[in-house]
């Protein structure tokens, strides 16, 4: 079963400027913020290397709230020339005259057909013959060959899809309780953390915009089409709850819960896995070492007077970036404290990720050093210091590979 947007759709974008990737924005009814789009493959060859825009001049609200705000994904069949028949009378005197057996005049025409593969919602399609549309020159043209060759991927991806949700389906009726028929590897869990960014922007505009709004917890969980967390917080106003704990928490999800409710970290790996902090907080050993070169980045440029308004560029771009390292590490690390099995796939792939972050510090230093912003000693030491921790989290990445 698929989501059909031919009604809800107000208008729309795809592009399919650059190769082998579909980028677009759909604005939905009832949907403040546009739905975004990040698909692998191409368009039919109308279409391929094109910027397609369209606009829908009756939109209708049907329910697109579940519709996940950015669709990540591949592409299925997308055209703006499908050959469609076309009534030449309307719907219901169509109808009218089919009941009775008369004839009803028709014609060939073009309809829009846009089709992809969501990670988070399945199949979605829209199609329609009544969008006014615009289609941009071409950027690349496809050859006959990869013509034929997309035409043969695009059935292969169909066969897949339904072989998936097949299969979906057979697990509906079987009770497995087997944890690791769950588990992803570190390239899943990449898949799943880019989508996760995306999702974070979105969220952080939503935040931003409805920050002072006193139901805006609902209101962002409507935009961002989580359907279950409305459910979730009408459940708490109906049901006054008093100990004010989301009755969507599961405390099994953690191993070290005390009587009191209380979550502590594991007595047994101390010193490995975490350490009490100065503020008497609980942190990855790695995570306090990238915090603490950090903070000491920052405390030289704030004493030297660099990080005002007319800053360096490449000054601010290091202090972020390491700043940023340092928060990216507490994401992959900081919760070992607390579990007994993490999931090793969850921790190599924020490692890797946060790697990206290493690399922009390390950049940005030579640039800081090239241009004599910072003492030359004083430069050489954090470099040093953040080779180092590359050096740790590439150790980390070895070990969680290895227990996989």
């Amino acid at each position: 079963m698929a989501w059909r947007l031919n009604h809800s759709v107000i208008r729309g974008e795809i592009d399919n400027r650059t190769r082998d990737g579909v980028s677009g924005k759909l604005w939905l009814v009832g949907r403040e913020f546009p739905i975004l789009l990040t698909l692998k493959g191409n368009a039919w060859r109308d279409i391929a290397g094109c910027l397609l825009t369209f606009e829908n001049p009756t939109p209708k609200g049907d329910d697109c709230t579940a519709l996940s705000p950015v669709q990540m994904g591949s592409v299925g069949d997308m055209t703006a020339s499908r050959k469609v028949r076309l009534l030449d009378i309307p719907i219901n005197e169509a109808l009218d005259r089919i009941g009775r057996g008369e004839a009803v005049a028709e014609h060939m025409g073009n309809s829009i057909y846009l089709e992809w593969y969501s990670r988070a919602n399945g199949r979605v399609v829209i199609e329609s013959a009544n969008y006014t549309i615009t289609i941009s020159p071409h950027q690349w043209r496809m050859t006959e060959e990869e013509d034929a060759a997309q035409r043969t991927q695009k059935q292969e991806a169909t066969t897949l899809w339904v072989e998936h949700i097949g299969e979906e389906l057979d697990e509906e009726f079987e009770d497995n309780d087997d944890d690791d028929a769950w588990d992803m590897d570190e390239f899943e869990w990449e898949k799943q953390l880019k989508e996760s960014d995306a999702m974070t922007d979105r969220y952080s505009e939503l935040l931003e915009k409805y920050m002072e709004d006193p139901n805006r917890e609902a209101i962002i969980a409507h935009e961002m089409g989580w359907s279950w967390l409305e459910d979730a917080f009408e459940e708490v106003e109906d049901e006054d709850n008093e100990d004010d704990i989301l009755p969507w928490v599961d405390e099994s999800d953690f191993s070290f819960i005390d009587d009191d409710g209380q979550l502590n970290p594991n007595p047994l790996t101390e010193g490995t896995d975490w350490i009490r902090t100065e503020n008497d907080r609980t942190s990855h050993p790695l995570t306090e070492r990238a915090t603490r070169l950090a903070s000491a980045m920052w405390k030289c440029c704030k004493e030297q007077g660099l990080l005002g308004e007319t800053s360096d560029t490449d000054l601010h771009d290091m202090v972020f970036a390491a700043q940023t390292l340092s928060a990216k590490l507490a994401g992959a690390l900081n919760s070992l404290a607390y579990h007994d099995t993490p999931d090793c796939g969850f921790v190599v792939a924020c490692l890797k990720r946060a790697l990206q972050y290493f690399d922009n510090a390390i950049r940005a230093s030579a640039l800081v050093g090239e241009k004599a912003l910072l003492e030359a000693d004083r430069i050489a030491a954090f470099r040093k210091e953040l080779f180092e921790i590359r050096q740790e989290i590439l150790k980390l990445m070895t070990h969680y590979r290895q227990l996989q």
